[in-house]
């Protein structure tokens, strides 16, 4: 019993020793990652308690990315310290203050500060910018961002992006079924009208865990996801094919409808509120435009569709990943808004 045991302790301090060479081997390597590709942090995003994660602070990078083409062209990307891609001056009383509320789509870390489409929108306009967008964040997130900021700006125009993502992101379940469009992190959700807090994912405490204190873990839980993504039997394929008869689906439009109904309570009767998709086609994009106009909020048309022709076309608007846009797609989206607000304002 006493050799068993010996053995035993050696087998778990072994182990313990591995996991604290991997932790130290898998943060050196990120942090050497970093720093040979001229980037002040390592991740793009931060864990919080109240918001599930924000937008990195005081991030850079200045290097080259390339597109979906395969074909190279340089960036300079910063944040400022609350995360912001673009924070005007909130004192402007000449100019037109624009806030611009949405996920990765407007993070946008695929170009240059002066390349998204609100920056474009900035020198085309002349209006003054305010842009926050994260990946993976849910229409709520958005909410709750607005409701943190929009007093200090006190904007005239408050901008939302939608994505096809934001509905799975806004349903617990729905995420959970995903596994193209999960997050795994801890996030709030409108569940009865009310937030709760939810890692809708398999192995909740140790993704918790994961993402707070382990670099390595996270990243071979991160592996698994990836090697996990089918693409027929996600909850997207069935939505696709179901629509609003899906129940899932259904409630969370329910819940992103809700949403908007407090982010025009929340903001000034005299700012104006606009929206778009970044993506065009069913059933997203008509629900999208439907809850937005029932709530009183104008919506922009026309970007996805505009996008999807230059692609038949043969001009690439993709980054590498084949997601996001590239500088290309980000003016194409810039020149759609700037006719649209140029005939509203």
């Amino acid at each position: 019993m006493k050799n068993f045991i010996l053995g035993l302790v050696s087998i778990v301090v072994a182990l313990i020793f591995v996991a604290i060479c991997a932790e130290i081997a898998t943060r050196t390597y990120y942090i050497y990652k970093a720093h040979i590709s001229n980037q002040k942090l390592f991740t793009i995003i931060t864990l919080d308690d109240e918001f599930g994660w924000l937008p990195a602070s005081d991030y850079s990078f200045t290097g080259e990315l390339h597109d979906a083409g395969g074909e190279s062209y340089p960036v300079d990307i910063s944040t400022d310290t609350a995360g912001f891609r673009l924070y005007g001056n909130p004192q402007e009383e000449q100019k037109k203050k624009v806030l611009f509320l949405g996920d990765s789509f407007t993070q946008a870390m695929h170009v240059s500060d002066d390349k998204t489409y609100y920056g474009i929108l900035e020198k085309d306009l002349d209006i003054e910018v305010f842009a926050f967008g994260v990946e993976g964040y849910g229409t709520l997130q958005e909410y709750m961002v607005l409701d943190r900021f929009i007093d200090e700006i006190d904007p005239d125009v408050v901008v939302l992006q939608f994505c096809p993502n934001d509905i799975i992101n806004n349903h617990p379940e729905l995420e959970r079924q995903s596994s193209l469009n999960r997050m795994g992190l801890r996030r709030p959700y409108l569940v009865n009208n009310e937030i709760i807090y939810e890692t809708a994912a398999s192995n909740p405490i140790i993704r918790e865990f994961a993402s707070r204190y382990s670099r390595f873990l996270y990243l071979i839980i991160k592996k698994i996801d990836l090697l996990n993504v089918q693409a027929d039997t996600s909850i997207e394929r069935v939505i696709r094919e179901e629509g609003m008869d899906n129940p899932l689906f259904k409630e969370s439009f329910e819940v992103a409808d809700q949403v908007l109904k407090k982010i025009k309570q929340r903001v000034p009767p005299t700012t104006q509120v606009y929206a778009f998709s970044s993506n065009w086609g069913r059933p997203y994009h008509p629900e999208f435009k439907k809850i937005a106009e029932n709530n009183g909020i104008q919506f922009i048309d026309g970007n996805g569709r505009v996008l999807r022709n230059a692609e038949n076309k043969g001009i690439t608007t993709k980054a590498a990943d084949t997601a996001h846009w590239n500088n290309q797609g980000h003016q194409i989206v810039a020149n759609v808004l700037k006719r649209y607000f140029e005939e509203k304002w």
